[in-house]
């Protein structure tokens, strides 16, 4: 009798974590789902950047594309061809902000959204599309109308209130 209780809870215990892991993954598609649809306030912190010629490149902490309603702050380094810039510019051409933007969302049938941001008030033209994962992982490819397209993957979450707030 002891033998059949320990193999009924046994058998019990996967199915527990299973639901529980389905119960986090839908939670978290759900938490995505809020930040990137309903409030449009978060954070891309890329980690990997792929640029159209040569290696991809890891990427330490501090680069971000920060996005709201009204405002989009992007900190986003560069690697690849110019074809025109700004004679001596030290800055990286991705690295603005903008108020004057189009935000556009499209929900992707298999899960996940696909949001289509296009700048006008950049020095240099930008449009990013940003393809986000129920998981909360992302890619994020830029396309400039003076410079070679770039690609960056990593990950979105909700933005961290400040200290000062």
């Amino acid at each position: 009798m002891a033998a059949f209780a320990l193999l009924a809870i046994s058998e019990a215990i996967p199915c527990l974590s299973q639901t529980s892991k389905a119960d986090k993954k839908k939670e978290k598609a759900a938490l995505i789902k809020s930040i990137v649809a309903d409030s449009q306030h978060y954070v891309f912190e890329p980690q990997i950047a792929l640029p159209t010629t040569g290696s991809s490149r890891n990427l330490t902490y501090g680069y971000q594309l920060l996005v709201s309603k009204n405002k989009v702050e992007s900190y986003l380094p560069y690697f690849g061809r110019a074809y025109s810039a700004d004679y001596g510019s030290t800055q990286s051409p991705l690295e603005f902000n903008s108020t004057d933007f189009t935000y556009t969302l499209t929900e992707r049938k298999k899960g996940g959204w696909d949001i289509k941001i296009e700048y006008k008030d950049t020095k240099d033209a930008v449009k990013m599309i940003l393809s986000v994962f129920d998981s909360g992982s992302a890619s994020l490819q830029v396309m400039s109308n003076n410079r070679q397209p770039i690609s960056f993957n990593g990950f979105v979450e909700a933005v961290k209130p400040s200290k000062a707030d």
